[in-house]
């Protein structure tokens, strides 16, 4: 029966005071239970963001040990040069790792280098204060590579953001540096400007490398080796490079 229907206030009053005596315990257990709940998953989503902090750290030092033991191994591997058009596999974006693509990374080049790979592309971008680095497209999310419809930002930003979190965003002159320590590789170059004047500041390395540059605009391909500089000029073709008859 509902308290509205009791006519006698003193009656309502009497009803009113059992019933709360009775569900009383009831409410109050009810939310003591809410409370634990709360607190428990509260400590769970504490431990749960620890133990993913733990997971993603654990990680990071296995990738680093992967690198460097790869990158140990590598320095086992160094071979003679050969003349570039000799080798028959080329190492996409420097490589892939962990089943992901277009990183650009110089963490992926020890893993492929390892395996035999010799001749390296690259994809150059143009940061906004027009430094040289490895990217394949600007995206609006910088650390994913294969975002879409992004602007160029500061090198500064692009060296602070790790490629997925993880992989090490990589520069030219990075790379032209690693050809100092691997003498024994190629790198062909794929300038995703369409401005001339922007693939000429990647396609003229200051120093004698042995660098495969391309563009997407269809200049010559050119092939620099170690001092004494010997140029060789060939075509650029659907992204594949031939050597000059």
């Amino acid at each position: 029966m509902r308290l509205s229907k009791i006519k006698t206030k003193e009656i309502r009053y009497v009803v009113w005071k059992y019933r709360l005596k009775r569900f009383l315990p009831h409410i109050l257990t009810l939310c003591l239970a809410v409370i634990v709940a709360g607190g428990a998953f509260s400590a769970y989503s504490v431990y749960h963001k620890k133990h993913q902090k733990q997971l993603a750290k654990q990680s990071e030092v296995q990738r680093e040990k992967d690198v460097n033991t790869a990158r140990k191994k590598a320095q086992k591997e160094k071979t003679t040069l050969k003349p570039w058009y000799t080798y028959h596999s080329i190492a996409h974006a420097m490589g892939g790792l962990d089943g992901k693509d277009y990183l650009n990374s110089i963490d992926g080049f020890y893993p492929a280098y390892q395996k035999g790979y010799r001749v390296f592309e690259m994809d150059i971008l143009l940061t906004k204060d027009n430094v040289a680095i490895g990217k394949h497209q600007w995206g609006r999310k910088l650390s994913d590579p294969t975002s879409k419809k992004g602007d160029p930002v500061s090198y500064r930003k692009f060296k602070n953001t790790k490629i997925y979190g993880k992989y090490t965003p990589t520069s030219f002159l990075d790379v032209l540096n690693l050809m100092e320590k691997y003498p024994d590789f190629y790198l062909m170059t794929d300038s995703k400007s369409t401005e001339p004047a922007d693939a000429k500041k990647v396609e003229s390395p200051t120093n004698a490398k042995q660098v495969v540059s391309g563009s997407t605009f269809s200049t010559p391909c050119a092939i620099f080796s170690p001092a004494p500089i010997h140029r060789q000029v060939s075509t650029m073709s659907s992204g594949m490079a031939f050597p000059s008859v």
